[in-house]
């Protein structure tokens, strides 16, 4: 128990490392422009947000790591709620792997969300990544399976 403590305040640093870093360097916006426009012209758009920080694969991971990295990816996205109360969004999803949100937003919302922190990209919710076989294989660790014997 105590090395998951250990490896979730390294991976809460983590963040807030990756936050410095980012401060020094040149910031292009969080938010892109076809979210802005289309909240501007409809008043609400489903975005999907990127977490800041600097997350790996599970599959990268030792066991312990990963389950400390969720708990910390789950503790950003509790925050960003935070963040977000008294403003119009509603969570369409989370992701228990991965530094992603898929929300619905309003302007006061998208505005919460540029100036946030913890969020490294909003882009709309139709450019959300599939994965493919080459990438969601090893997320549930199926390259292992294979390795071991298993078809």
């Amino acid at each position: 128990m105590k090395t998951l403590g250990v490896l979730f305040f390294i991976v809460i640093a983590g963040i807030g490392n990756a936050a410095a870093q980012q401060s020094n360097a040149p910031q292009k916006p969080k938010v892109r422009r076809d979210v802005s426009k289309r909240v501007q012209e409809k008043g609400v758009a489903k975005v999907g947000v990127m977490l800041s920080g600097q997350w790996e694969l599970d599959s990268k991971l030792t066991k312990e790591a990963a389950l400390a990295q969720r708990q910390a990816i789950a503790a950003a996205q509790k925050s960003l709620m935070a963040e977000l109360a008294g403003t119009r969004y509603k969570v369409i999803s989370n992701s228990k792997i991965g530094p992603y949100m898929s929300l619905e937003i309003g302007p006061d919302a998208l505005a919460v969300l540029e100036g946030s922190s913890l969020v490294k990209d909003v882009y709309l919710e139709e450019m959300v990544f599939r994965p493919t076989l080459l990438q969601s294989v090893p997320l549930i660790g199926g390259n292992h399976a294979w390795t071991a014997g298993f078809e």
